[in-house]
């Protein structure tokens, strides 16, 4: 948090970086650039229902990191990053994340094809608005 309750959050990948900014209450953000990795090597990570998921789906990598940057981005708005274990979120499938008593809104923002971005937000207030402009920097 920055002073006067100003709260942000900031990721890169890649070519991308995206910042996330709140007036009112934490926020999380986490993008990452779509690329081959293997998945059981993040089992630590991961419930063992989650390792299915991935290797079920069509489209392996995607559900992965989609799984990831939603698990990443409630870490960064909880404040802990990776000093929490990312097993502990319990994901639903309505774009909600909890961690302890906590519950998260998640919001997917679609930048590019090649990139997976989430923002994750305090679930009890349902007026959120996410507003967002892609700044191309050559």
């Amino acid at each position: 948090m920055v002073s006067d309750g100003i709260h942000f959050n900031i990721s890169h990948s890649g070519h991308c970086a995206v910042c996330a900014i709140s007036i009112e209450e934490e926020i999380g953000i986490d993008v990452e650039q779509v690329s081959v990795v293997e998945p059981g090597e993040f089992t630590e990570f991961f419930t063992g229902d989650e390792i299915i998921r991935i290797k079920q789906a069509s489209e392996p990598m995607r559900t992965f990191y989609d799984l990831w940057t939603k698990k990443e981005a409630i870490l960064k708005a909880e404040g802990n990053g990776l000093l929490t274990n990312p097993k502990l979120i319990e994901l639903s499938s309505n774009d909600l994340g909890s961690l302890g008593l906590k519950t998260w809104k998640l919001e997917k923002i679609e930048l590019d094809r090649n990139y997976i971005c989430h923002v994750a937000l305090p679930a009890h207030r349902s007026d959120h608005e996410i507003y967002w402009n892609p700044v191309r920097i050559v």
